[in-house]
């Protein structure tokens, strides 16, 4: 009796295990199945993305594009621009374009810089292939120029030109509604000019007929070379009580304007200028004024005055590199 049972739970166990092993090897052919399924189906979908890629319609630049892009790839910035890249040897440039003209029939040339990670655009470029006139999208001033234009602005720096200087000016700096459109006629920043002194590097803009009196002085202060030189603005605005005034440093490089501040201004002795302001409008019988800066036409400084009487406190002068501060009283 007990070897009939000790065979009975061999049987029992063998069975058990041969079951185990049946369910094991039914849950690997199950997976592989599955796993298959998902591999052709990947596969399958990839083929099916690739047959559609390769279904898009590829179009074909049109001779008036390939001629524009061909104009614009000869012109001296963007050959310079090509150069300055590919010394990198990790970029290049591209030129990125548009096949249909615009409503003016222009076409749209994109001059950009390709990194490898991202493409930086530099010009942007509207030619009309029939006539070769070409604009640009002038990224200071964010305005529609024509190249010969541009051209100018591109060598702002090397020209030393006071009224180019103004041209290229941003309005945003200037706080005089230039170039806006009146009953009569379209102002342009040209109506605006009280005096220019080209051989002083010296511009002094007004708005004729408003109530409230507003002005803007430019000049450009010379360095030691082109790419020093520091152009000031001075925007001034006078009601009854007196004037107000705002002074920008700035300095284009590239393209772009950027504000100088403490790099070649100095630090003025505030209790001294209050000090002497005081003294001025009590002996005067005036109120309380607040100084003003004012540019020299005819000197290569700037002058800080109590506005009424326009007695000048400061006198900032201009050594080539920054401006020294001389007290005047």
């Amino acid at each position: 009796m007990a070897r009939a049972g000790i065979g009975k739970h061999w049987v029992n166990n063998f069975l058990l295990m041969k079951t185990r092993y049946f369910l094991v090897a039914l849950f690997l052919l199950l997976f592989i199945a599955l796993f298959g399924y998902i591999v052709s189906n990947f596969v399958r979908n990839s083929r099916k993305l690739v047959a559609q890629t390769n279904s898009i319609p590829q179009v074909e630049t049109t001779a008036s594009a390939k001629l524009a892009v061909h104009v614009i790839s000869q012109l001296p910035e963007v050959q310079e621009f090509k150069e300055l890249v590919e010394k990198t040897k990790t970029r290049k440039m591209v030129l990125i374009h548009r096949d249909i003209p615009d409503e003016n029939g222009n076409i749209y040339v994109n001059v950009a810089e390709e990194t490898g990670d991202q493409v930086i655009p530099r010009f942007h470029f509207f030619i009309n292939p029939d006539t070769q006139k070409i604009q640009i999208l002038n990224m200071p001033s964010g305005e529609m120029v024509s190249y010969e234009d541009w051209h100018a602005i591109n060598n702002l720096v090397q020209n030393r030109d006071i009224l180019q200087y103004y041209h290229a000016l941003p309005k945003e700096f200037i706080q005089l509604p230039i170039q806006v459109e009146t009953a009569e006629k379209m102002q342009t920043k040209d109506d605006f000019i009280d005096i220019k002194n080209d051989g002083n590097y010296y511009i002094r803009l007004s708005n004729h007929g408003t109530s409230t009196e507003q002005y803007a002085e430019l000049k450009l202060f010379l360095a030691d070379r082109p790419g020093n030189d520091v152009f000031v603005v001075a925007n001034a605005q006078c009601i009854d009580i007196g004037c107000s005034s705002a002074l920008l440093l700035l300095r284009y490089d590239g393209g772009t304007w950027g504000e100088l501040g403490d790099a070649v201004y100095p630090e003025l002795d505030q209790a001294y200028i209050q000090k002497e302001i005081q003294k001025i409008t009590q002996e005067k019988n005036i109120g309380p004024t607040d100084p003003r800066a004012i540019l020299s036409e005819n000197t290569d400084s700037i002058f800080i005055e109590e506005p009424t009487t326009h007695t000048k406190l400061y006198e900032l002068k201009w050594n080539s590199k920054k401006f020294d501060p001389i007290k005047l009283r």
